[in-house]
């Protein structure tokens, strides 16, 4: 079985605190509006979401991987099927606003043009802040207890 119903309640409920969902084909990641832009406005070509994704290895089924990127954003990623490689990623939400001064540390360490601060500030402010993601982690665990059979069936990383 798919579990396309329980995926879509999932989807519901995170679109409402603005928590972006995407299946992704695991084969072709693409596109800047996964990361409302970050990777693309930091000049850094090594840092698209495809190389991100693939810096945690193989995507392997029946694992749930919890991740932060340079950004200090948060993702949740599983691979639904290893039949047809899609991969589901929640995310990108940060556990705090964002300060001025903290996109400035970032633009710092990651050597971003100072012309493309203001850029930068305005793709944090599009990222939803959660401040405490243990209802999406429920979610995810209950969503991965039934399509893989039990909380026994899978691991986190």
């Amino acid at each position: 079985m798919d579990y396309l119903s329980e995926l879509e309640f999932i989807k519901n409920v995170l679109r409402k605190q603005r928590v972006s969902v995407h299946l992704l084909d695991a084969n072709n990641i693409t596109g800047d509006s996964l990361d409302f832009g970050l990777r693309r406005i930091s000049g850094h070509e090594l840092m698209d979401m495809s190389q991100f994704v693939r810096s945690f290895g193989d995507i392997r089924e029946r694992v749930i991987y919890k991740m932060m990127d340079i950004f200090s954003c948060s993702y949740i990623m599983l691979l639904m099927h290893q039949a047809d490689s899609q991969i589901l990623m929640i995310g990108p939400y940060t556990g705090m606003q964002i300060t001025g001064e903290q996109v400035m540390e970032c633009a710092a360490r990651l050597s971003v043009s100072p012309r493309k601060v203001k850029a930068l500030e305005e793709c944090y402010a599009n990222i939803p802040v959660i401040k405490n993601d243990s209802i999406i982690f429920s979610m995810v665990y209950s969503y991965a207890d039934l399509i893989w059979g039990g909380s026994g069936a899978y691991e986190v990383m």
